[in-house]
């Protein structure tokens, strides 16, 4: 019986869990809270860090494959596991984009993806070099989500807000709509595209408020998005399930 390993164990590796359950799989977890939605739905559970390279190479070194349920993992040792034959999805290399903002925006811009202009900065007194950018939002290139890790900055009375890591700072957009799209791709290149979500946001949180399923789009708008969906996982050139997220501006764009 295949060894299949998560990093991770929150909702989504509980998620991962109920349907890995379907196959003749035995399922290994790796998280550092013992009490974590997926630990008791695991044939295997480990405590240790999924940012730690001796935790992470430990775990996955006798096992078949190995994926995740957030991208801050790390992914040295997914290299290496991935040397020594362990199948890795998505790849290292394409995680490495995904966890970092920076090489994100880089991305975009190198496959000629649709995304907002954008400049890096070192820390907060960088800031001081682009009032002309402003309105903007300042995004810290690691370790952000749930509404952790952004800062909209309207003037400069704003800069204190902004974060003294390597950061985004991406011009801001007049957002009609926020959309994700999921997109599945097997081993063989095979693809599945899922219907567009609507995601509502909570504004003075940065957090997700609702979803609508499906959104609700004009068709244009929503071969647009599908075509940007799959134009960017298919450059990623990995195996995996991706989630593409995309705001659609005031002029539909």
């Amino acid at each position: 019986m295949k060894k299949a390993g998560i990093l991770g164990g929150g909702q989504l590796g509980r998620m991962l869990l109920q349907s890995a359950a379907n196959y003749p799989v035995l399922t290994h977890v790796l998280e550092n809270d013992e009490n974590c939605p997926a630990a008791h739905l695991c044939h295997y559970f480990t405590k240790g860090n999924i940012n730690n390279f001796d935790d992470v190479y430990q775990f996955g070194k006798n096992l078949d494959c190995l994926t995740i349920e957030i991208e801050s993992v790390n992914t040295d040792a997914l290299e290496k596991l991935q040397q020594e034959g362990v199948k890795i999805f998505p790849h290292p290399e394409a995680l490495k984009t995904i966890k970092n903002k920076i090489l994100q925006k880089q991305f975009y811009a190198d496959n000629q993806l649709p995304s907002s202009p954008f400049l890096v900065t070192q820390n907060k007194e960088d800031l001081k070099l682009h009032k002309d950018f402003l309105p903007a939002v300042h995004k810290a290139s690691t370790d952000g989500y749930d509404g952790r890790g952004v800062q909209v900055l309207h003037s400069e009375d704003d800069y204190e807000k902004g974060f003294d890591v390597p950061s985004v700072l991406e011009k801001m957009v007049q957002v009609k709509k926020e959309i994700a799209i999921i997109v599945a791709v097997a081993s063989n290149g095979e693809t599945a595209i899922y219907a567009p979500v609507d995601m509502v946001f909570d504004n003075n949180l940065n957090l997700l408020s609702h979803q609508i399923s499906p959104a609700d789009l004009d068709e244009k708008i929503f071969w647009k998005l599908e075509a940007v969906a799959l134009t960017t996982v298919k450059k990623l050139n990995s195996p995996g399930i991706f989630a593409v997220e995309l705001f659609v501006d005031n002029h539909n764009n």
